[in-house]
């Protein structure tokens, strides 16, 4: 009966994959695209800094430009006050009335950031909006360029980066997510190039987003990996030691007292629970604490423990990367929609395993689960009426399937085949249409 219905899901599969050939995957990533970014071009085409939502446009920048100009200001006292950094918001956006953020993020991001607190609010936004969109589009494009069953096919892999929902939701709340695209991007071209201690560096430059280290710290921790893990340790403690020099220890001190509150605060900064897409939100949805949290902790170790085991293994580095990415994404207990422009390499990494081997890429499921990424994450909004964010099955079953292709791969290693002109079998919008 097990053998009958896994032969019959294999079929079923596999039509599947015959019916999203490229060019209907052409038409739904340019339908995606469009609907994606009309919705933020009406939104944002008010004058003023409030948008037709009624919200302020690209408001996630307020904290991000609140505490640089804190730090231009030399007020660094202020920078980790609830009470002053909500003032300071408000003064410098007066329409920011009814949006409050925590100051939460370690202070060399405000460092970093405070040449743009020289700037007025709507230019400091603009300009930053544009930094982050042009990250993307390089990170991608350096991806893609590793890509050599992807090669010549440019304008698709454009047309999937502009469809995937994360990359219009990083600039629709103004986000940094593409820092950390950049990170991982970094830290895979320097892997390709056996650059280990430089990987190291890229991925320690996670420090200012820590929860998205988790599975690459166990991953290059269980593979005995010391050029990695050195370069990492440098990387994260240069990040606070910066702080510490410029700004001064008290900075730091401050600081540590927010991370030491945070366990406190996650009902406060996991409040949107729909637009979360982790292990974390999924067990949120379906089980009541303390149970949602023990699941989630299960299911964390049981994906870090399988990203790790599969990084240890001799699987191409293009599998073994997607994993992780992967593995990064579910175990993050605090993953939001925009996070998720971290999956862009994994994405186009998958697609050009499908151009080389269409045949077992379609026996494998792969054009259909890189297709319903973007239909998911688009959709999921939704889970707030459903309870049930099926993104993250799908992304739990992908990750599964780069672990049995990397053991299969292991086992046997296979000559990669040549793709086809007509490049007949990609998928997905960010699968296929990275494709062509």
């Amino acid at each position: 009966m097990v053998e009958r219905a896994i032969v019959a899901s294999a079929s079923r599969l596999a039509r599947l994959d015959a019916w999203l050939g490229l060019e209907r995957l052409r038409v739904h990533a340019a339908l995606l695209a469009l609907c994606l970014w009309g919705v933020l071009v009406l939104s944002s085409s008010t004058p003023g800094p409030i948008g037709r939502h009624g919200q302020l446009e690209g408001a996630d920048f307020l904290q991000f430009y609140t505490s640089a100009s804190l730090v231009r200001e030399g007020r660094l006292g202020a920078l980790y006050d609830r009470h002053a950094y909500l003032e300071e918001a408000r003064r410098l956006v007066p329409e920011a009335k009814d949006t409050t953020y925590l100051p939460i993020y370690g202070p060399q991001v405000a460092l970093v950031l405070e040449p743009l607190a020289a700037l007025p609010w709507s230019a400091a936004l603009y300009l930053w909006l544009a930094g982050n969109a042009a990250l993307y589009a390089l990170c991608v494009a350096a991806v893609w360029r590793r890509c050599p069953h992807l090669a010549g096919h440019g304008r698709d892999v454009a047309l999937a980066a502009l469809a995937w929902p994360a990359c219009f939701a990083m600039l629709g709340a103004g986000q940094a997510s593409s820092l950390a695209l950049a990170c991982f991007t970094g830290a895979f071209l320097a892997l390709r190039a056996e650059r280990r201690f430089l990987a190291g560096l890229a991925l320690g430059s996670l420090a200012w987003k820590p929860q998205l280290g988790l599975a690459v710290a166990v991953a290059f921790v269980a593979a005995r990996d010391g050029r990695v893990v050195a370069g990492a340790l440098v990387a994260a403690a240069a990040q606070l030691a910066l702080p510490a020099l410029l700004l001064g220890p008290r900075v730091l001190a401050d600081y540590a007292g927010v991370v030491a509150e945070l366990p406190s605060l996650a009902p406060v900064l996991a409040g949107k629970t729909h637009q979360m897409h982790s292990l974390r939100s999924f067990f949120d949805f379906l089980l009541p604490d303390p149970l949602a949290g023990l699941a989630f902790a299960a299911g964390a170790l049981a994906t870090l423990a399988l990203a790790a085991r599969t990084w240890r293994s001799d699987a191409p580095l293009e599998l073994r990367f997607a994993t992780l990415l992967l593995a990064t994404a579910l175990a993050s207990p605090h993953l939001y929609l925009y996070d998720l422009v971290i999956l862009a390499p994994a994405w186009l990494l998958l697609a050009d395993r499908i151009a080389a081997s269409p045949a077992a890429a379609a026996q494998a499921g792969l054009r259909t689960a890189l297709w319903a990424g973007f239909a998911l994450t688009a959709m999921g909004p939704l889970s707030r009426f459903s309870h049930v964010q099926l993104s993250v099955p799908l992304f739990a079953w992908l990750a599964w399937r780069c672990v049995r292709l990397a053991q299969a791969e292991q086992a046997s290693p296979a000559p990669i085949v040549a793709a086809p002109p007509a490049f007949a079998a990609l998928g997905d919008p960010l699968g296929d249409q990275l494709g062509r």
